[in-house]
């Protein structure tokens, strides 16, 4: 499988979650839809068209190791790549460990590339976050750990939906 092209929301720093920051690798800075719940939307501009996006951080981790970055929930929409739904884990992967998350008595399977993990079906994990209070990603770590990331879903629905308004369907 190809990953989604997964780079808007590095550019996001928890030290300024109102004001998303330039990332040295890129040229563009994210505009700032809407705060809704624990949830933010953006757009950026990648490769002459806009990418809008809804995402939100975790708000638990465990266990914790040195070195490990930002862990986002992010949904994305492109007029080629509709609710392209990602997890920014904060290390390098191993590619084919298995990767989930739970959401709404759902149990999403995730495959992993790079810093991310990547749901294959985008519809089916948004349908799951839609009626939940939380989601529950369980992602492999360095040294055989399982790292366990817990997201808020509240908000999602309204950043979800003004993401999809800035960005509809081409």
């Amino acid at each position: 499988m190809r990953a989604p092209v997964f780079c808007a929301v590095l550019a996001v720093s928890t030290a300024s979650l109102a004001a998303p920051a330039r990332h040295a690798a890129h040229s563009w800075t994210p505009v700032m839809i809407g705060t809704f719940g624990d949830w933010k939307a953006a757009y950026h501009p990648e490769a002459g068209v806009k990418v809008c996006y809804a995402y939100t951080f975790a708000k638990s981790s465990h266990p914790t190791f040195r070195g490990r970055g930002d862990v986002v929930l992010t949904i994305a929409q492109r007029p080629h790549e509709r609710d392209s739904v990602a997890v920014s884990v904060g290390y390098a992967v191993l590619p084919h460990a298995g990767a989930s998350v739970t959401a709404n008595g759902q149990k999403l399977h995730f495959y992993l590339e790079g810093r991310s993990a990547f749901a294959p079906h985008g519809a089916e994990a948004i349908a799951a976050f839609g009626g939940g209070r939380e989601a529950v990603g369980r992602f492999p770590g360095p040294r055989n750990m399982l790292l366990v990331d817990t997201f808020s879903l509240n908000g999602f629905a309204a950043a979800y939906a003004a993401s999809l308004k800035e960005c509809p369907k081409p």
